[in-house]
């Protein structure tokens, strides 16, 4: 009987029913799939993705995480707020909790307080902010449910709660501060939406005090709902470039509004009204996104450019790939605050941040540059927010983090009680271009590492046993990476190099559908690029 010929080669005279043959299997850089048949699965998706993005050369596992700030009470971090000043000098990081707005700029076990509220509630903290600058300075707004608007100014790095009355304080008049729960800009005009109506009220261009107006948009839901929150959308529409004013209502309404001024007859008019489906609890429900805008329904993210090109269907959904699958997490976490969209800079990806159920912290994470879906799992996130080039997230136990590195939970004070980061997958099953029973040989993850080689199992499945690998992997190896002084120049591995790894690992079970289940642990940046894999085949049955 012929021994097994090396991977890639086939033997030179094979027997019956004992052929080894060979193949690769590419990383599954489209991300997970549920949608299609399992059947019919492309080779490059997924059953399950965790903890890795689709990039450049295949899956790279996501970054790690630090504290930025504690000491903040233990309380949530429930809104994480990114303030642009006139200097670098005078830009800002928040983190507002359910009794406080604190000062966390600089990384701190101690940060302060810039501002009490008045109402430390289940909704106090779970806010909306925007920038706005006038000939007057630098300003930020911020509203939630329960305790208004709120309003920042560079000048005195100091916050003020904004009331109804003409005096002294740049203060407003028309309608109650206090009940102002959403804050954007739109053509230089502040708006603002009034919790449990349809009304959008709006400041005169450039102003941030004085007499408000009233858009009444309630009787344009034809869905019922009261009125979320509005956005800036910039869009062709057909007559050149222009920013059009996107409100949506609490049961999935998406009103699009093009103009100047809602107060003039004929400068503000109803362009488009689209139905999503309804919004998640909160207000953070729409992002933008490379010149378009993302909106978040509880059926999905839909991007106001695919509604504008005709009618609503499942093709819409940027999440169309992993369409049971969310659904699945949003009827159970419908009501519950922390949905929000926001970008991973240097993860490349879009994150949506889902509230916590359990012990469960999850964000499903499509890669900007595959458009393949993930699972991020142990991120234990409650708000985001993007400032200075990076991620910033609120936890749940009162800390502020920072998206960077290849570790988990790096505590603050340098102590070594961080974790590495475990990735998992399944990759498409398929008969590696043969039809009939086959049994795996030998597996060999291709892969790259920046540092410690990672610990890693592989096991062959067959006939659609989407069963995960169940033991964590072993620990990272020690790769005797340079050290300054000591390596040989042109020799020694310097940290950050992709270093090829992976050795052969056997397999066993035989199937006429065949699929890689994989599960990894990292403590450097890990690149996995496929499998080389090796099996002998049979006949049909």
């Amino acid at each position: 009987m012929p021994r097994p010929s090396p991977i890639g080669r086939r033997p030179r005279s094979p027997a019956r029913g004992q052929i080894a043959r060979s193949a690769t299997i590419p990383a599954p850089v489209g991300g997970i799939n549920a949608v299609d048949a399992a059947t019919a699965m492309p080779a490059g998706d997924a059953f399950d993705l965790v903890n890795m993005v689709g990039g450049r050369a295949g899956l790279t596992s996501r970054l790690g995480f630090a504290e930025w700030c504690i000491g903040m009470g233990g309380n949530p971090v429930r809104s994480v707020l990114s303030f642009a000043g006139s200097t670098s000098g005078n830009d800002r990081l928040f983190a507002c909790t359910s009794t406080d707005i604190y000062d966390c700029t600089t990384s701190s076990a101690t940060p302060t307080s810039g501002h009490t509220f008045g109402v430390t509630d289940a909704d106090a903290g779970f806010g909306v902010f925007t920038s706005y600058v006038t000939s007057a300075g630098h300003f930020g707004f911020y509203a939630d449910e329960s305790n208004g608007l709120l309003r920042y100014d560079e000048s005195t790095d100091a916050w003020t709660v904004v009331t109804e009355t003409s005096g002294a304080g740049h203060q407003i008049t028309g309608v109650d501060p206090a009940d102002l729960a959403f804050v954007t800009s739109w053509k230089n005009r502040l708006m603002f939406v009034e919790k449990g109506t349809g009304n959008l009220w709006y400041l005169p261009v450039g102003q941030i005090a004085g007499a408000v107006s009233v858009v009444r948009l309630g009787n344009r839901f034809q869905h019922g709902g009261t009125l979320v929150g509005a956005w800036s959308a910039t869009i062709d529409g057909g007559t050149g470039v222009d920013d059009f004013l996107v409100a949506i209502s609490s049961a999935g309404d998406v009103l699009v509004y093009q103009g100047t001024d809602p107060a003039t007859a004929g400068a503000f008019e109803l362009v488009g009204s689209w139905f999503v489906g309804a919004v998640p609890k909160g207000r953070r429900v729409a992002t933008d996104f490379g010149g378009d805008l993302l909106i978040l329904s509880m059926l999905g993210i839909v991007p106001l450019s695919r509604l504008r090109t005709g009618t609503v269907g499942p093709d819409v959904y940027t999440t169309r790939k992993i369409q049971s699958l969310f659904n699945s997490y949003a009827t159970s976490r419908r009501g519950l605050y922390g949905w929000a969209l926001c970008q991973s800079p240097e993860d490349n990806a879009l994150l949506v941040n889902m509230p916590l159920v359990g012990n469960a912290y999850e964000q499903f994470a499509m890669s900007l540059s595959t458009q393949g879906w993930a699972r991020f799992r142990e991120v234990p996130a409650l708000s985001m927010v993007v400032w200075g080039g990076s991620l910033y997230f609120g936890t749940y136990d009162g800390r502020l983090c920072k998206m960077t590195g290849d570790l988990d939970d790096v505590k603050i004070d340098g102590a070594e009680t961080y974790d590495e980061i475990d990735w998992s997958g399944l990759t498409a099953f398929s008969d590696i271009g043969r039809a009939g029973r086959k049994q795996l040989q030998t597996i060999r993850p291709l892969m790259w590492t920046q540092g410690a080689r990672p610990g890693y199992d592989v096991a062959a499945r067959y006939d659609f046993d989407t069963t995960a690998i169940p033991v964590s992997p072993p620990d990272p190896v020690l790769t005797g990476t340079a050290a300054w002084d000591v390596a040989i120049w042109d020799a020694s591995v310097w940290p950050g190099e992709d270093v090829p790894c992976g050795d052969i690992r056997g397999a066993t079970g035989e199937g006429t559908y065949a699929a890689i289940a994989f599960r990894g642990r990292s403590n450097a940046k890990a690149t996995l690029m496929g499998f080389q894999v090796s099996w002998t085949d049979g006949g049909m049955y």
